[in-house]
């Protein structure tokens, strides 16, 4: 069935409501319907250096034992988040500790160690994220090969770029939430939504004037 068929919508919004009081099994069932979303986060965010070392579906699965764990404290909570954004914000919380688990080595002293684990969420990091996902997207297209020195100046842009920016940007085209959606993860309406990302998506298209096959591609994604 089609993500907007009304039996689709009504079978989520009631398992979401289960989740809210708790039903494990319920999240359970959720999970697996957002399973193939929640697997373009990890692949969209996971590090570069880790790909063809960790995969992704391994990630996932330990956010949903991660997920299980803190189901009780997701219900007590005070503030309304609804289940889709916290199952997203656990996935992406899993990420992070794969990072930490996987590039940084024993033997570190503290400080090397906290600096690491600064510099894995840092702005670097989704630089490095969004640009590998933007080459291995443009590289599919048509069988087209990204050259070197165009790779590195596309890095540059995205590093011109804000992590706000950088964050949209990724969850529209690479996570391909829809503007309701993210609307919902980033507080916004769905006016405010749509337009940070337009005005995310000419500011890296300025940035990448001087590479016109970048600038073409993203110029075929705004249309």
């Amino acid at each position: 069935m089609e993500p907007d068929d009304p039996d689709t919508v009504d079978t989520t919004r009631k398992l979401q409501e289960r989740v809210l009081a708790g039903d494990e099994d319920a999240l359970g069932q959720l999970f697996e319907a957002l399973r193939e979303s929640m697997l373009r986060v990890v692949q969209a965010r996971l590090h570069p250096s880790l790909l063809g070392r960790v995969d992704p579906a391994d990630v996932l699965q330990d956010a949903y034992i991660d997920l299980k764990t803190k189901l009780p404290s997701f219900v007590a909570r005070d503030s309304p988040m609804s289940p889709f954004v916290w199952i997203r914000l656990v996935v992406k919380e899993r990420v992070l500790l794969t990072h930490r688990r996987h590039l940084f080595v024993a033997g570190r002293d503290a400080r090397r160690e906290a600096n690491l684990a600064q510099e894995s969420t840092a702005s670097s990091s989704s630089s490095n994220a969004l640009h590998h996902c933007l080459v291995s997207r443009m590289s599919t297209i048509g069988g087209r090969l990204i050259r070197e020195e165009m790779s590195t100046a596309l890095l540059k842009a995205i590093e011109s770029l804000n992590d706000p920016d950088r964050e949209i940007i990724t969850m529209r085209i690479f996570e391909e939430l829809t503007n309701a959606e993210t609307a919902e993860i980033l507080e916004l309406s769905e006016n405010g939504a749509s337009s940070r990302f337009v005005r995310a998506m000419t500011r890296l298209k300025r940035a990448v004037a001087n590479i016109p096959e970048v600038n073409n591609y993203l110029t075929t994604i705004l249309r």
